[in-house]
């Protein structure tokens, strides 16, 4: 590389250093705890990273490592919405990739939650990483996880079930569920 040297000190475009191909103004970013997830896929997963690692053009991030937004993206009912609200490469309730572009990422409703609900999610996500070895019981706390989630959002039962058509509870169940 060195002898490359003197052509990449004269580049505008260098990092930190005079060897690194591009600049990125945000390089410490990748440091902190963040969600990421693939921009255009047929069915989008958020990753929590809390160690730092770091992604390439394909993916973004949001530095939070915050468990409500997590379980929320990951959710029933935010695979649902994403599906009506996003840009779609074909069919989105069939083989279309969602595109979750900036610029409707920032719209997404996210309700705010007291700090107790906000615990709550913090030991659900305890809970499944230290069951991860039983998927029954892992199932189970992601059950949980769904049902809180469309209780914040005041779902109705019929709403749940446009939502999510093979939503596992009886109606007289669901009403019974409280989300606060």
């Amino acid at each position: 590389m060195r002898r490359y040297e003197d052509k990449l000190r004269e580049r505008q475009d260098q990092g930190e250093n005079w060897y690194n191909l591009r600049s990125c103004a945000y390089y410490e970013e990748f440091e902190k705890p963040k969600l990421v997830y693939i921009y255009t896929a047929k069915k989008q997963e958020f990753y929590l990273d809390t160690e730092g690692r770091y992604i390439n053009n394909n993916c973004y991030m949001i530095i939070s490592d915050n468990k409500y937004l997590f379980f929320f993206l990951n959710s029933i009912l935010f695979d649902w919405f994403k599906r009506i609200k996003f840009v779609a490469y074909g069919d989105a309730d069939e083989a279309g990739r969602v595109k979750l572009d900036y610029n409707k990422m920032i719209t997404v409703p996210i309700r705010q939650i007291p700090a107790t609900r906000l615990k709550w999610f913090e030991q659900k996500y305890t809970e499944i990483k230290k069951s991860l070895s039983n998927q029954t019981k892992v199932k189970s706390l992601e059950n949980e996880v769904e049902l809180m989630l469309f209780k914040i959002y005041d779902l109705t039962y019929k709403e749940v079930k446009t939502v999510c058509p093979d939503f596992w509870l009886r109606q007289d169940e669901y009403e019974k569920h409280k989300s606060s």
